[in-house]
């Protein structure tokens, strides 16, 4: 069986359009919020759809701007990934906490929050 030509790379608007797309490896750029200096934060995220059905499955790295391990891990799974031979769909985040990574700190320098201590619980009863 010949192998399908895959996207690589292309720029998509979001992750559902993403994850509805064909098998290849897409890129969302998430607006999170826009720095005092003007430039926008986003938030990058790698969409490898496989070229036969499955789960979504999320990796997320990079909470705590001091451990680059984790950055490190996902962008080798990512490279490592043959589309034709994945199943489901991967969803990578290299580094959810930038400004804690370019401070080089475990906690976000906007605020000295932890993220890997603010991920939203169980919700607050009426």
């Amino acid at each position: 069986m010949g192998r399908t030509e895959r996207v690589t790379g292309k720029t998509m608007a979001s992750i559902v359009q993403a994850v509805q797309a064909p098998p290849g490896h897409y890129l969302v750029e998430t607006p999170v919020t826009t720095l005092a200096s003007g430039q926008p934060l986003n938030l990058v995220t790698h969409v490898l759809r496989g070229a036969s059905p499955g789960p979504v499955v999320g990796i997320l790295s990079g909470l705590h701007g001091d451990e680059f391990s984790t950055t490190e891990v996902i962008l080798s799974l990512h490279e490592r990934i043959v589309i034709d031979n994945l199943a489901g769909t991967l969803l990578l985040v290299p580094m959810a906490n930038a400004l804690s990574f370019e401070a080089g700190t475990r906690s976000t320098p906007l605020d000295m929050s932890n993220l890997n201590r603010v991920f939203p619980g169980i919700p607050a009863e009426p």
